[in-house]
């Protein structure tokens, strides 16, 4: 597989149930912890045993969705995955989101994004820079409940040609010229779809690493031209 640009910046974190009393590792000292047997996760939390948390007892399962299960009914005191995964979990498989903590906690670097069959170079840019597109979306502010006005007003070039307005970058890529225009009217601009699925569907203040590089985080377009 050839991995495309990261679309999210993650960490291996915990999510608790609220009525252990802790709001973070700091705060805990004896837990049962779910967790997948089959990933890098069950690895990440052994050598945190082994460091720093040696009263924290494994429970492990074949499959995430058997782990997520037990947790749910409080097999387990924590579940530990990517912070994204756990977030998601609260906000839409939780009967009562909160019941729970999602610590601030992190003790391992998980950058994801999307992955497309090694040796299939034309699809690789069609699928890296529709994500490009997203980002350099929010960065100009395009948003999909405002982009007809926008459009009908005075733009930056580097704006033109991102919608199709000028040059062809969209022939560069196998692409109709307002390709870019289509993905922010469909979906959003990156804030948005972040906002969609992370933020329960409001806006975000603070992402993290996950904000524009003009805001402190790692989200970078490089220039559409």
């Amino acid at each position: 597989m050839d991995f495309i640009t990261t679309v999210y910046y993650d960490g291996q974190g915990f999510l608790a149930h609220r009525s252990l009393g802790a709001k973070d590792l700091a705060g805990v000292d004896r837990a049962k912890v779910c967790v997948n047997r089959n990933t890098t996760t069950i690895l990440n939390l052994k050598d945190l045993i082994a460091t720093s948390k040696p009263n924290l007892e494994v429970v492990s399962f074949a499959a995430t969705e058997q782990a997520y299960n037990a947790f749910l009914t409080q097999r387990c005191d924590m579940l530990t995955y990517d912070r994204v995964v756990l977030r998601t979990l609260q906000l839409y498989r939780a009967a009562d989101p909160n019941a729970f903590v999602l610590f601030p906690d992190v003790i391992s670097k998980e950058p994801l994004g999307p992955a497309v069959k090694q040796g299939d170079a034309p699809w690789f840019d069609v699928v890296q820079w529709s994500v490009l597109a997203t980002i350099a979306a929010e960065e100009h502010g395009l948003r999909s409940d405002n982009l007809d006005q926008r459009i009908d007003g005075p733009l930056p070039e580097e704006v033109r040609r991102l919608l199709g307005l000028s040059g062809d970058i969209g022939k560069g890529l196998g692409l109709p010229a307002d390709w870019a225009r289509q993905i922010i009217a469909q979906v959003g601009n990156y804030g948005e779809i972040f906002s969609r699925h992370l933020g329960g569907g409001k806006p975000v203040v603070d992402r993290g690493l996950n904000s524009l590089w003009k805001d402190g985080g790692l989200l970078y377009a490089p220039p559409f031209r």
